[in-house]
């Protein structure tokens, strides 16, 4: 049986509570929310609506007077007793350049 944990803890997770602007691919609207954690690997957000695992998203990051844009593919959707559901991100951009490109952004 595959551990299902695997991927959530192969990363340090960092807090992050940042306005993010959420824009699902597929002809959905753009909406802001705000961001729960920051890794290597992904980034949580919060939603009013559940999301497919697997779906494409683009999360854009206020960072000083800029954006700061980030691709990722839905893997997890977990539901809130409030009714609302955190959504996590793994990036689809992993190269070296795009690790450097996070950790200078996220350390303004």
């Amino acid at each position: 049986m595959e551990d299902r944990y695997e991927n959530r803890r192969r990363f340090v997770r960092h807090p992050i509570r940042v306005p993010v602007s959420v824009r699902p691919h597929g002809g959905s609207e753009p909406f802001l929310s705000r961001a729960g954690d920051l890794s290597e690997g992904g980034l949580s957000f919060a939603s009013v609506a559940p999301f497919e695992r697997g779906a494409m998203v683009d999360i854009e990051l206020p960072v000083h007077h800029s954006r700061f844009t980030l691709k990722g593919a839905v893997a997890s959707c977990t539901a809130h007793e409030d009714g609302s559901w955190r959504i996590g991100l793994s990036f689809t951009e992993t190269g070296l350049n795009f690790k450097m490109k996070l950790a200078e952004q996220v350390l303004r």
